[in-house]
């Protein structure tokens, strides 16, 4: 009889579950409408403990008796929550037991056999606690080893079909685990795991934090010193509300070149650029890329490296693709939901050990039943989660080896003048094709591994691509028909006012020129202003300067990249200048459509509607 399993990944920031009911395909536990469940834990006067969002919100009134990242004192006994002294394996149960009342809710049956993963370098304690706290809510408990769980989700859908080992890069809110993991016929071999334990995004925050304390101090050292070490509740409250707006505007230079941080006491809202964030995140990532190169080269005999797997939210950030690219000379590998990987490919794991009636290498197990002590299975030796079968399902092609997600072709906030309204502004997205061409050429049609030669710092630019088969005829590398000198005859773009998308229209002006090698340049200078109506306010956006590169086109799709941009964004509110920015080239694909002396090219975004000049 098939089993109905669910999957946890017990997290710093969020707790992730997957489950699988036999017969239906798998699925994440939502929670209030989301996959993340904040693992934060509060206690109550009563001595209950909350856990998730309604924790952070009892939390508000009373910080003292919440603790948001339990997962950080996992090495300790007890947690001191308003006063009280709460045992560890007591924090945990309580979400896991929120999680299982989640699932039994869902499915209206008790969800009896789970799997939580941890990360491979927790050994005695920490990996005791979260599996008392999983065997007095769950009857069956398996421990995996979090880089396990994550290759195998990678793994199933981009097959290894040569020797060699896998780089796994965790960024998590509260810690920094990189491992080497190696496909075998049994399944996947954790070869050696290393992390820190001060590297995470709360490090990255906490860097930001510094950073508006060298600006805000210097105007009310006082109230800056209160903001940093709370005196009473108050303090405490709007301690909370600087993270947490620190939080939220790194989670927005994801996708975006600007943004503000609201700064409570003061009153104020600082901008902050991608920039500035890669500038104070630079040390703390540099410090985890030296640990991937290091961990990779002390297992360099098990052969080459053949890909580079991005896991937690950190992993988001454009710089953390940038620096192992820049280190490891390879597109690191990610998801939409990088917070999702583990749960998955542990799930994965758990239901295909199970359908061999085999427990799977690299795990320890747990029988017994809620309330009870429970025994603990046999587990290979010394292993401690170093190994998980990850044999890719069976019928259908695995899936595509896409590039790491970027949030491209979405509004770039920016702020207009000192006092002004927050603004996004769209500025003619463009594609990073070098991500993506190497994503697409390393697939045969069928959809498995081949492997390609080095590519060229040209070729990565936007060049042609060795191919080791010979072709007739080099294809042309842009659709002759956008090849040309074209005049801009009508332009919408989204662009964010008060964090309302608003569209801006103009007659065009701007001149593209295309050549045959795939040079462009986008000139701004004639360009007529573009202009929005919000109310009775009529705000203009002017753009000058030049932006260039190389284009590549594949299936009515244009492909950007070795962008320059020259030039500035400026917004007039009512008449009033409101601040202006530098311009700049973000990356995102966009559709063409060309008939002759007109063409279209267009996002979610934008839309540009473009004429021939006539030759001279």
């Amino acid at each position: 009889m098939e089993t109905t399993w669910i999957s946890i990944d017990f997290g710093t920031s969020n707790t992730v579950a997957m489950l699988s009911v036999p017969g239906r395909e798998p699925r994440p536990l939502l929670f209030d409408g989301s996959p993340l469940l904040p693992s934060a834990v509060y206690a109550g006067p009563d001595g209950r403990l909350v856990v998730g969002r309604d924790a952070w919100h009892a939390g508000s009134s009373n910080p003292a008796g919440l603790e948001p990242f339990p997962k950080r004192h996992m090495h300790e006994e007890s947690l001191l929550l308003d006063g009280r002294v709460v045992p560890l394996v007591a924090v945990v149960t309580a979400i896991l037991r929120h999680v299982s009342t989640e699932a039994d809710g869902v499915l209206g049956h008790h969800v009896d056999s789970a799997v939580l993963t941890c990360p491979a370098s927790w050994a005695g304690s920490r990996r005791g606690r979260l599996e008392a706290a999983g065997r007095s809510v769950f009857g069956r408990v398996r421990l995996l080893a979090e880089p396990v769980a994550a290759a195998h989700h990678h793994l199933s859908r981009i097959p290894a079909t040569a020797p060699g080992h896998f780089l796994v890069y965790d960024l998590g809110a509260g810690t920094f685990d990189a491992s080497v993991v190696r496909h075998t016929p049994e399944g996947v071999e954790l070869l050696a795991s290393a992390g820190l334990d001060d590297a995470g995004g709360l490090d990255i925050d906490a860097a930001v934090v510094d950073h508006l304390g060298d600006i805000l101090a210097a105007r009310d050292p006082d109230r800056w010193e209160r903001l940093g070490h709370p005196r009473d509740r108050a303090d405490r409250r709007a301690r909370r509300h600087l993270w947490d707006s620190v939080r939220t505007a790194k989670e927005v230079l994801s996708r975006t070149a600007t943004t503000l941080v609201h700064v409570p006491s003061f009153d104020d809202d600082l901008p902050l650029g991608r920039e500035r964030l890669d500038a104070l995140a630079g040390p703390v990532l540099e410090r985890t890329v030296a640990v991937c190169r290091d961990l990779s080269a002390a297992v360099d005999a098990s052969g080459p490296l053949r890909g580079i797997f991005l896991v937690g939210g950190g992993s988001r950030m454009p710089l953390v693709q940038t620096r192992l690219h820049q280190a490891f000379g390879m597109v690191p590998t990610g998801i939409e939901q990088p917070e999702l990987v583990v749960a998955e490919g542990a799930l994965a794991s758990a239901v295909l050990r199970d359908a061999d009636g085999r427990l799977p290498t690299g795990t320890t197990a747990a029988q017994g039943r809620p309330g009870t002590d429970g025994t603990a299975a046999q587990g290979r030796p010394g292993t401690d989660g170093a190994a998980a079968d990850v044999r890719p399902p069976t019928g259908g092609e695995p899936g595509r080896m896409r590039p790491a997600p970027t949030a491209l072709g979405r509004p770039w906030p920016l702020r207009a003048g000192r006092h002004g309204r927050w603004i996004g502004a769209v500025v003619v997205p463009v594609l990073i094709a070098a991500g993506l061409w190497l994503g697409l050429r390393e697939w045969s049609p069928a959809g498995r591994v081949e492997q390609v030669p080095s590519r060229s710092a040209a070729t990565l630019a936007g060049g042609p691509t060795p191919s080791a088969t010979p072709t007739p005829g080099p294809s042309p590398v842009v659709d002759p028909c956008l090849v040309g000198t074209w005049e801009s005859t009508n332009y919408s773009i989204t662009n964010y006012i008060d964090r309302v998308p608003t569209t801006f229209t103009s007659s065009g002006g701007t001149v593209k020129t295309i050549r045959a090698d795939g040079s462009f340049v986008h000139d701004y200078g004639p360009s007529a202003p573009r202009t929005a109506r919000i109310g009775r306010d009529r705000w203009q956006q002017h753009v000058t300067g030049t932006i260039s590169g190389r284009i590549r086109t594949v299936d009515r799709t244009i492909l950007y990249s070795a962008l320059v941009a020259k030039g500035s964004s400026r917004f007039v509110l009512n008449g009033r200048d409101r601040g202006s920015d530098r311009l700049t080239a973000h990356p995102a694909p966009s559709t063409y459509l060309c008939d002759g002396d007109a063409w279209t090219e267009y996002t979610d975004d934008y839309r540009i509607e473009y004429a021939r000049r006539p030759a001279g």
